[in-house]
């Protein structure tokens, strides 16, 4: 879809020319001349030609259909999609034709079943794009998609130390921040 095509007849007969070549589509003229560069508004649209010699010869008619190929409709899923890294992931695509993906971090995969472990503490857009078996090429990206987490850090402090029958409460106090909890 949106491609062009290149339409073109070619006469003989009558009074063996010049010949003048008018187009139609769906019974709107598009263009004089052969060849003539349309572009399709939908699969299976019909051009018609009417070849006229500027002489007393009927005119001659003859129609074509222009389809589209199929575009391809990339879809996906994962099995892991976060985690605390390394994430490995399984994606899985039923789209038929030529997989090519990019995990987001640098590396890319094909095929419909490939692997990746995601290494590095981030979230990461995935991007597959299909090229079907005609060459028509889509292709679809889900924003942060996989997300590698860092391992928490228990980053804490407790007191007084030592703790002792007459003063049994214990501080906690979170280094990372200024919160303390008793």
């Amino acid at each position: 879809p949106g491609a062009s095509a290149e339409v073109s007849a070619n006469a003989i007969g009558g009074n063996g020319g010049p010949y003048t070549y008018t187009w139609d589509l769906n019974s709107v003229n598009v263009g004089v001349g052969s060849p003539l560069t349309v572009t399709p508004p939908s699969g299976g649209s019909q051009y018609c030609v009417t070849v006229t010699d500027g002489c007393g010869t009927p005119p001659a008619n003859a129609c074509l259909v222009i389809d589209f190929y199929p575009v391809p409709q990339p879809v996906f899923s994962v099995d892991n999609p976060d985690g605390c890294y390394p994430v490995d992931v399984n994606f899985t695509s039923p789209t038929t034709g030529t997989l090519s993906w990019n995990f987001g971090d640098g590396f890319t995969g094909t095929g419909n079943n490939p692997f990746h472990s995601y290494t590095t503490p981030n979230c990461y857009n995935v991007t597959l794009t299909v090229t079907s078996p005609s060459g028509c090429t889509a292709d679809t990206t889900y924003p942060n998609l996989i997300c590698a987490y860092p391992y928490p850090v228990a980053n804490f402090i407790f007191g007084p130390q030592p703790t002792n029958l007459f003063n049994t409460t214990i501080n906690f106090q979170n280094l990372s921040s200024a919160d303390a909890i008793t």
